[in-house]
Parts: C-alpha cells; sequence; structure tokens
C-alpha cells in the first residue's frame, strides 16, 4: 500500500503543468492536464492499493484530457469514480456532457477518452478501479458512461466518506482498505446502473451512515431509515440479520468509540464527560453504567491504566 502527496507550491508557476500532468497520471490515470487561469495551483493526497488508485485534489481551474495514446498505454480496462466535493465539474465523452455538482458521484469509462473541464477552482475525489471490479456487481453496467451515481443522500454521504478515507486516512491498514474499496466498488456498481432497481443498502451502509453521525445524540432509527432509504422495518431487518437489534449495537458502538478514545494519549486532556458527550451520550451516569457493564471497568480505570502502561 503506497501513499503519496503532491503539492504546486515550491514549483515553479511556469513548472506547475507539467507537476501536475505527473501527478495525475501516477496518481489517477494517465492524461494531459491544462491550466485555465494564470495561478495555476493543486495538491492532491493519493493512495495506491494494488490496481486500485484513490486521491483527494484541490486545484484551481484547468482540464483534463485523456487521449487514445494515454488509453493504449494502460494495461487493463478501468472505471474513473469521481465524487464532487467543491466547485464543478464538467465531463464530455462519447458525444455524452454531465455537469456534477457537490455531493454528486459519476462513474466514467477510462477505456474513451474525455475532457473534464473545472471553470473555478475545485475539489474531487477520485477512485481508478478494474472495471471488473464494478461489473462483478451489477454485470448489465456496461459501457453506458459517464454516468451519474443515483441514490438517496445518505448513501452518497457514506460512499463519499468511504472514498475520503481511501485517499487519505493515515492511519487505514490494507485490510480496512481492502475491505472499504470493495463496497465501494459494490455500491457503485449497483447505483450507476439505472436499468437495475436500486436494491436496498447493505448492512455496512446503514452502519457506515450511523457511525458518520454517531455524535448526534438523537440518532433514531427513523432518521436512519429515511437517510438510507429504506422503512423502519427493514432496517430493524437488517440488524435482526444479524442477530443485534439497532439500540442495542448503537450503544455497543457508542461505547467502543469511547473506549478507543480513553486509550488515545492525544485526548488525555479530554474529561471524560466531554469524551462521552461527543459520541452521543446525553447522560454522563447512564454512561458510566452501561460503560461498566460492557467493560468490567470504569472509564477512569480505563484512563488510569493507560497512563500506567505509558510509564512503564
Amino acid at each position: 500500500m503506497k501513499t503519496r502527496n503532491w503539492t504546486t507550491e515550491a514549483i515553479r508557476p511556469v513548472d506547475r503543468v507539467d507537476y501536475w500532468r505527473d501527478a495525475v497520471s501516477q496518481s489517477v490515470l494517465e492524461a494531459a492536464p491544462s491550466a485555465l487561469t494564470r495561478q495555476f495551483w493543486a495538491r492532491m493526497s493519493s493512495r495506491e492499493l494494488g490496481e486500485l488508485r484513490f486521491s483527494n485534489f484541490r486545484a484551481a481551474s484547468h482540464k483534463v484530457e485523456r487521449k487514445e495514446q494515454h488509453i493504449n498505454n494502460q494495461s487493463r480496462a478501468r472505471y474513473l469514480i469521481r465524487a464532487q466535493l467543491a466547485g464543478k465539474s464538467e465531463i464530455r465523452q462519447g458525444g455524452q456532457t454531465i455537469v456534477l455538482l457537490p455531493g454528486e458521484i459519476a462513474l466514467m469509462n477510462a477505456d474513451h477518452p474525455f475532457v473534464t473541464s473545472f471553470a473555478k477552482p475545485a475539489n474531487c475525489l477520485l477512485a481508478t478501479v478494474p472495471q471488473a471490479s464494478v461489473r462483478t456487481h451489477a454485470l448489465g453496467l456496461g459501457t453506458k458512461v459517464p454516468k451519474k451515481v443515483v441514490c438517496s443522500e445518505g448513501l452518497r454521504l457514506v460512499m463519499i466518506n468511504q472514498m475520503r478515507l481511501l485517499a487519505c486516512s493515515k492511519d487505514l491498514t490494507q485490510g480496512d482498505a481492502l475491505m472499504l474499496s470493495d463496497h465501494v466498488c459494490n455500491l457503485i456498481g449497483h447505483f450507476a446502473n439505472n436499468s437495475v432497481r436500486s436494491p436496498e443498502p447493505f448492512i455496512e451502509t446503514i452502519m457506515a451512515y450511523c457511525r458518520r453521525y454517531l455524535s448526534d445524540p438523537t440518532l433514531s432509527p427513523g432518521q436512519v431509515a429515511a437517510a438510507c432509504g429504506i422503512s423502519v422495518r427493514t432496517l430493524h431487518l437488517r440488524f435482526q440479520h444479524i442477530d443485534q437489534s439497532f439500540g442495542r449495537w448503537l450503544l455497543q458502538t457508542r461505547l467502543d468509540a469511547c473506549l478507543n478514545a480513553l486509550r488515545k494519549l492525544d485526548m488525555q486532556n479530554a474529561t471524560i464527560s466531554q469524551i462521552a458527550f461527543s459520541y452521543g451520550f446525553g447522560d454522563i451516569s447512564y454512561f458510566n453504567k452501561c460503560y461498566r457493564e460492557r467493560f468490567n471497568e470504569t472509564p477512569t480505570e480505563t484512563r488510569k491504566t493507560v497512563v500506567r502502561e505509558k510509564l512503564s
């Protein structure tokens, strides 16, 4: 697993486009960027995981063109997954043009030439994956791209968050990265194919949404079900399939998050109450009771153990 950071900050203005061309070609796909402003700047963090590539970039207005000569140099058929975080992208490919706005995700076929333009500064997440990784989950997808991924806002947030973790997280293990990348490909494969009815989300997707909003003390089955585009009954059935209930799983997940926070040395200045509140507990007495029942020790005892281990 290889990570890398790119920035034009220390590069002479006259050399920045060439530098960005190398960055894009090595971290995303071989292509030819060109600046649309004299004050061009760009930066990107990227992760390479076998044949999978994930990146997060911010850049001034520019365009990126992928030509036949670039495509001929690649060894395998690939898709490019793009999530727009800020600004907007105009994507032209195969006679089609789509505009991607913040919060939207698109699937592009990297085996065909395309031009992506950014009229103003933009921030995007990118994932380059073998086409087989996506088609495994949607055999009817074919090559009808560029195509926006159509699903509920909650699921889009889950996919964007997972792509951001894959591109930027410094703490991600290779096993975690492989699991997340497979999950992203799974979801993209399902929801990019408009000819296939969007399936109900997997339990992992529902859990990922809950973890994102773990700090919200009002997080409820109704809120989660609405965000994931399912009924409350279906939500409870998903948890029943793993021998859990929504309430019990949410409580355990919050307690586990508090345990991890209490064990972190950089969280030693935070009070126990602050940690409990930050993970959705509104009653410190209830938190202490549940914590002791789950871990057979008090939060204070957990913190003392961490201090002793540090001193030993």
